[in-house]
């Protein structure tokens, strides 16, 4: 997908479990993109040069092409500084350790079935929105993670 420098939406097979380093290298006009459930690994700098992406939908943080090891969604401050909103999908159990930070994401969506979010997961000027009813807001709210909403 490299260099669609006009290309404003890209319609991702569900399918894809891989998605190479610099997959999206210079897409400069995409403004969402929807990462199927599937997606296992996430290659470095994957939205390196994306500066229209505002959204982003992923179904977890994904593992390290090389290790397997579980790693941040944004290597080396790799996140487009359009991008101000992620959405996690339901696969995602746990947000690990500077997922989000070093960013300029201000809004992440938590899913229900997440279990653990780590203190430094996310830079303070980042709003998370978790789910009522999920573990993660009973966690949030005993352990002082803020800022946070609740959505229904």
């Amino acid at each position: 997908f490299q260099n669609l420098i006009d290309v404003k939406q890209i319609n991702l097979p569900d399918s894809l479990v891989n998605v190479g380093e610099y997959a999206f290298l210079d897409c400069r006009s995409i403004e969402n993109l929807v990462f199927p459930d599937c997606v296992m690994i996430f290659g470095a700098g994957y939205l390196l040069g994306c500066n229209s992406l505002k959204t982003l939908e992923v179904p977890f943080l994904g593992t390290s092409s090389t290790t397997g090891a579980l790693i941040e969604l944004f290597d080396n401050n790799s996140a487009p500084s359009s991008l101000y909103k992620v959405t996690l999908n339901q696969s995602s159990c746990s947000i690990g350790d500077y997922a989000f930070s070093g960013t300029g994401i201000t809004s992440v969506v938590i899913p229900k079935s997440a279990t653990l979010i780590r203190s430094n997961a996310f830079d303070k000027h980042v709003e998370y929105l978790v789910y009522k009813d999920s573990p993660i807001a009973k966690i949030a709210a005993a352990e002082g993670i803020h800022p946070y909403k609740f959505i229904d």
